[in-house]
């Protein structure tokens, strides 16, 4: 088992064998492999395609309503795979629903006829006051944050320290992803619940490691200085910077 677990993770995209039947730890590793990796418009596009290739009839409005789910399922048998009859019942009876559904025709909002305005009197406006945004301690920010506390001897830090920091290194186990966040500006990083924010969209990087064990005792050990070139070393592609911190995460460094 442990070897389909490894191929779903190692490969760009799920594969399955022609004529197999796909046990469920595939299936449930494919659609999270799709979940993380792709949009809800990849899923349309699938779904779209699984439609043209076996000739059925649907517009673009029946495709766009439909949950990426059922694109992704679409995806999955367009590559061989073979599921379940429970998986292809569902499977069924989605397409059913989306082939009855009939979007609501958009009626144009009627114009209010105008007021009669009537002559005023001239006042100087009062300037706004602008709401100042209540601050939160850095124990607050981070009360939310589940994280992966130590993997193969990879131990996370304390994620109070993130709070302030100008960069942030975190590595997501089961999609050997690692991320460097780049705060935008003096204030630092930032905590919401789950999330990262105050980072550089431009400035932060993530890329999958192909050999993880070779690289993140570097992002341990290596000098402020030296960290900043590590990923452009790697030549895995960039992946998008999405900001969430799981169970599944370890929060490796942080520096201020």
């Amino acid at each position: 088992m442990s070897n389909v677990s490894d191929r779903l993770v190692d490969k760009d995209e799920p594969e399955f064998v022609v004529g197999v039947p796909a046990e469920k730890i595939q299936i449930v590793l494919a659609l999270n492999w799709y979940s993380q990796n792709k949009e809800k418009e990849h899923s349309h596009k699938y779904l779209k395609q699984y439609c043209k290739d076996h000739s059925i009839l649907v517009t673009d409005d029946q495709i766009s309503a439909q949950v990426a789910t059922f694109g992704f399922v679409a995806r999955m048998l367009m590559r061989h795979a073979v599921l379940d009859e429970k998986s292809m019942t569902w499977f069924r009876n989605k397409m059913e629903q989306m082939r009855l559904y009939v979007p609501e025709p958009v009626h144009p909002k009627p114009k209010p006829k105008p007021k009669p305005v009537e002559p005023i009197e001239k006042t100087e406006p009062k300037p706004k006051q602008e709401k100042k945004k209540k601050s939160l301690s850095p124990e607050a920010q981070v009360r939310h944050v589940k994280y992966l506390d130590q993997d193969n001897g990879v131990k996370s830090i304390d994620p109070i320290k993130i709070v302030g920091a100008s960069t942030l290194w975190t590595y997501h186990v089961p999609s050997r992803m690692l991320t460097q966040y780049v705060a935008k500006n003096d204030s630092g990083l930032m905590m919401n619940r789950c999330s990262v924010e105050n980072y550089s969209e431009d400035l932060s990087q993530t890329k999958k490691l192909r050999k993880p064990e070779l690289i993140l005792p570097k992002v341990t050990s290596l000098s402020n200085g030296a960290l900043k070139g590590l990923l452009n070393e790697l030549t895995t592609k960039d992946a998008k910077v999405n900001g969430r911190i799981n169970s599944q995460t370890i929060i490796m460094r942080a520096t201020i």
